[in-house]
């Protein structure tokens, strides 16, 4: 080594919000993928969700709506939530869509919606209506005669990356955001006392006429998109999911989706970290869970096993990292640290082990976890004041709270959680013990 008379000092930038997401599991796999999200995702989280800390390191709306989601289960961070809404609903005239991309307005709404699902923050939802009214009236005159968007000149349909997938005409998926972002406007306004009948309305004839164009009974499934007056025979992934996750269809249509969606081999693979968190939603939702298992361990688990430190923007499976560069037509265009691939954490928190910690606006929590999925293994999730720490190893399931009660259903049956006590429970539900020790945290990824 040749000695050098040099220093050289270097300051890295973090965010020091506590983190309160920790993993720990026999499955070696899972517990990597859950680690490298976690990284991914401390990374892009900094005042605002950014959606790459090397490249773009901008908040994009549809990575911030995905990012929000994960960290309702990272650091439940309300504040950042906040800060990142505020940023990309912008300042009056509206004149555009936010971030210029046609989902990218709806995605917003989803996220406040959410967000106040979570905190029943009024005070929040009223600084914001303005600009929410604002924003609805623009996106509103960008319909056409058949009350549908569609792509104008200049206009970014974005939906998802794959170079293969047509955004032209008037495009499903973004119909049933338009609706979903409709309801969400008609909530936040009545929760504050204002009326919103004309944009109920508005969401009802629009779900009619979606469900007259785009639903084909026979695949079970809505078509991609109608252009010039004609709706192809192209059935995608992005409609489909979306109607399952924004309640937009009655049980029967929602079972043909699910069918559709497992069997039809001619819907294309998703090919984003993104899109593929929004998919094991929706089969987790389904009750799907071993199918997601497999998924989560194929896709995420193969990104896993190239040796990356951090998810990317795309992925196909078997790429190799040294291949896994290339996006936009450039040789290093790709993202190497994406915060939409950190969405296996929403799907081992929210899922497998089936943390819903938004009862009561996030007064309460209800647990229902997968057991397959979580033998042998410990987590620690957030709650709006507090956490909750779950352990399953040996047939005993272990839970304490601390900061809200809530319930465990368990096998079918319902047990009641009261902050600051342990909980022990055999998993065939047969055996209850109480204890009121402090439950030990799971070890930091």
């Amino acid at each position: 080594m040749t000695y050098s008379p040099y220093e050289m000092t270097v300051w890295a930038e973090i965010d020091d919000t506590p983190t309160v997401f920790s993993y720990r599991s026999d499955d070696k796999l899972t517990e990597k993928i859950a680690e490298i999200s976690q990284y991914t995702f401390s990374l892009c989280s900094r005042e605002f969700y950014l959606d790459g800390i090397k490249r773009d390191r901008w908040i994009w709306a549809g990575d911030a709506y995905l990012g929000a989601k994960i960290d309702y289960y990272v650091s439940f961070d309300c504040e950042k939530i906040k800060r990142t809404v505020i940023a990309l609903l912008g300042k009056s005239p509206v004149v555009t869509y936010i971030n210029h991309i046609m989902d990218y307005t709806p995605y917003t709404f989803l996220t406040v919606r959410d967000y106040y699902e979570h905190t029943r923050d009024k005070e929040f939802l009223r600084q914001i209506y303005p600009m929410l009214t604002e924003h609805v009236g623009f996106v509103l005159g960008r319909r056409n005669g058949s009350g549908f968007l569609y792509k104008q000149k200049d206009d970014w349909v974005h939906v998802d990356w794959n170079e293969n997938l047509n955004t032209d005409g008037e495009v499903c998926f973004e119909q049933i955001l338009l609706w979903a972002m409709l309801k969400a406007y008609v909530l936040f306004s009545n929760v504050i006392g204002e009326s919103a009948d004309e944009y109920d309305r508005i969401a009802d004839e629009l779900k009619a006429n979606i469900d007259d164009v785009f639903w084909n009974e026979k695949r079970g499934a809505y078509f991609h998109s109608r252009v010039d007056g004609k709706t192809g025979e192209c059935i995608t992934a992005y409609a489909n999911v979306f109607a399952l996750l924004t309640g937009f269809v009655d049980e029967h249509r929602r079972g043909k989706i699910i069918n559709a969606l497992l069997h039809d081999t001619d819907i294309p693979p998703i090919t984003t970290p993104y899109m593929q968190a929004f998919k094991l939603s929706c089969m987790c939702e389904a009750d799907e869970f071993e199918i997601v298992r497999k998924e989560l361990r194929d896709y995420f688990g193969g990104m896993a096993k190239t040796g990356t430190s951090t998810f990317w923007e795309t992925y196909v499976p078997g790429e190799e990292k040294e291949q896994a560069t290339d996006m936009y037509g450039r040789p290093f265009g790709r993202s190497q640290c994406h915060l939409w691939g950190a969405g296996s954490i929403l799907i081992i928190g929210k899922y497998l082990f089936g943390l819903s910690n938004d009862v009561d606006f996030g007064e309460r929590f209800v647990l229902k976890p997968y057991l397959p999925a979580i033998a042998n293994s410990s987590v620690v999730l957030p709650l709006k004041r507090g956490k909750v720490s779950v352990r399953c190893c040996g047939g005993i399931l272990t839970v304490c709270a601390d900061g809200h009660d809530g319930v465990l259903i368990l096998n079918g049956i319902t047990h009641t959680l009261t902050a600051g006590k342990t909980y022990s429970f055999q998993t065939d539900g047969v055996i209850e013990k109480v204890a009121f020790s402090a439950f030990p945290k799971a070890n930091a990824v």
